[in-house]
């Protein structure tokens, strides 16, 4: 059919203060934009949280209430079923939470 996973799933931390684009320097570092799945996972030794979400900023790790985006804790993972890194931002609750991330295109 076509499909198959051509991300290895890279590790790269979320920091707090602002979300950056998985296509950050910092992040995945690089510009897909021909995804049929982003892979989102984080790592199950985690102290924190990492928000994903569409927008860059600090809303996503908000308080209680006035998050934007998805929570994932320590292991859990999301699949978006979007073609580019560049719309997909995460920020950590803390620094030093790491995140795993693959791909199908």
């Amino acid at each position: 059919n076509g499909n198959f996973i051509v991300g290895d799933g890279s590790n790269f931390v979320a920091e707090s203060g602002s979300s950056q684009a998985l296509t950050h320097a910092n992040h995945c570092n690089a510009t897909i934009t021909n995804a049929k799945e982003i892979f989102i996972q984080t790592d199950d030794a985690n102290t924190g949280f990492v928000m994903v979400g569409g927008t860059q900023g600090t809303t996503l790790a908000g308080s209680v209430g006035s998050r934007a985006g998805i929570k994932l804790n320590g292991g859990e993972t999301l699949v978006l079923a979007i073609s580019s890194f560049a719309s997909v931002f995460l920020i950590g609750s803390t620094s030093n939470q790491y995140v795993n991330v693959a791909y199908f295109a």
